[in-house]
């Protein structure tokens, strides 16, 4: 059985879209085999839906066809030091001003009670492509929701919500439900072989 232990590499998730780069320090072989030597075997990178979709709020040098080549490339280094790698869909789309909102943009520039139904499915299309092969990738579809707090704490709500997405109370986009993006990445061949969580 396989336990995790590990660091979260946060940076990918909000360099690219801030216009800073596309991570936030260090990510050449020296400091991979720096995590390594504290006994982690597992490292979860957050990711930036605008980011790896290249959307037009986002400069091309850390869009696009840069920012998923950068991100294969530093999977590919993690797994060089036997790290097994969790891929998080950390910042999305979608206007939200209710509980606990961190921003009132539509853009993927803070995270959202849930993802959006208009490209979360296909930004996971997108990444179990690239990596439908790779079994030491896990997919981790969304981090943290919160849909119960949108819809004025009602679980029964939220998890309505969580799972089948929609029309959601309390959230004004349309909903990728965690269904939909299972589809998404089973769709690609990536099923079973690239290993799913949902957090």
């Amino acid at each position: 059985m396989f336990v995790p232990h590990g660091v979260n590499r946060s940076g990918a998730e909000f360099a690219c879209v801030q216009g800073k780069g596309i991570f936030d320090g260090p990510v050449d072989d020296t400091s991979v085999a720096a995590i390594a030597s504290w006994k982690a075997n597992t490292v979860r990178m957050p990711l930036n839906e605008d980011c790896w979709l290249g959307a037009s709020n986002v400069s091309s040098q850390y869009g696009g066809t840069a920012y998923q080549s950068a991100i294969e490339s530093f999977v590919s280094t993690l797994h060089k030091h036997g790290l097994v790698v969790i891929l998080d869909l950390h910042w999305t789309d979608g206007a939200y001003t209710g509980q606990s909102s961190a921003c009132s943009v539509a853009t993927a520039t803070c995270q959202k009670p849930m993802p959006d139904a208009a490209n979360a499915p296909t930004f996971w299309s997108s990444v179990a492509k690239a990596f439908k092969n790779d079994q030491s990738t896990i997919f981790d579809l969304f981090n943290e929701p919160y849909p119960d707090f949108a819809a004025g704490f009602n679980t029964t709500l939220g998890w309505t919500c969580w799972q089948n997405g929609g029309t959601c109370t309390g959230i004004p986009y349309q909903v990728a439900g965690m269904q939909s993006l299972v589809n998404a990445v089973r769709s690609t061949g990536a099923g079973y072989k690239a290993h799913l969580a949902t957090f």
